[in-house]
């Protein structure tokens, strides 16, 4: 921690600034906005070693320490990636959660992971109203192209090529917020002197 103390890393030290969003909430360990859809984002401050793998260069170990966590929540893992933030190392994760009684619940984050600290910017997105009519048309396009119902588990709901095509949906709803934190996103030089992860 004396490296943080030394640089006094603050959650101002992460910033994000789009007028497709606007400002909700600031708070000692978080800043909230609403996209134009009304989906959630947050940057959050943690003053503590962050707990992650000791490699979390091996995406396969990101993804199963994800999933793991998952589990008792009945929650998958749809993407896991390493990006950059602002020229920062950043590991990209969507995962799904499921709603009650029906549909689903999209979380898009990007970890900075630091030594003694990390920042989690993070958004989600609800399906709402008729929930799981994404799923149905695709299975439906399935069947009538001669797929077999015991397939349908070789249909990727989640899949970049259908997200023209349903923009409501809350994957594709994650995707474009998490397109709009990389580029607006912006690090301060304090955190990108600070000693990384490993």
């Amino acid at each position: 921690m004396e490296e943080n103390f030394k640089k006094h890393i603050t959650i101002d030290d992460l910033s994000f600034i789009s007028e497709k969003y606007s400002f909700q909430s600031k708070t000692n360990g978080a800043n909230v906005w609403h996209s134009e859809q009304g989906d959630g984002l947050g940057i959050f401050f943690f003053n503590l070693k962050p707990d992650l793998p000791k490699d979390i260069t091996n995406l396969d170990l990101l993804e199963k320490f994800y999933q793991e966590q998952l589990l008792k929540v009945n929650g998958k893992v749809v993407e896991v990636d390493h990006v950059e933030l602002d020229s920062c190392k950043a590991i990209k994760l969507i995962i799904k959660l499921p709603q009650d009684p029906s549909g689903l619940t999209y979380l898009i984050s990007f970890t900075l992971p630091y030594k003694d600290f990390s920042f989690v910017i993070k958004a989600q997105c609800e399906e709402y109203g008729m929930t799981g009519i994404k799923e149905a048309l695709l299975v439906d396009r399935y069947l009538g192209k001669g797929g077999k119902i015991e397939d349908l588990q070789k249909i990727n709901f989640d899949s970049l090529e259908y997200d023209t095509e349903f923009p409501e949906h809350p994957i594709e709803r994650a995707r474009k917020i998490g397109k709009d934190i990389i580029e607006k996103i912006k690090v301060s030089d304090k955190i990108k002197a600070s000693t990384p992860f490993n």
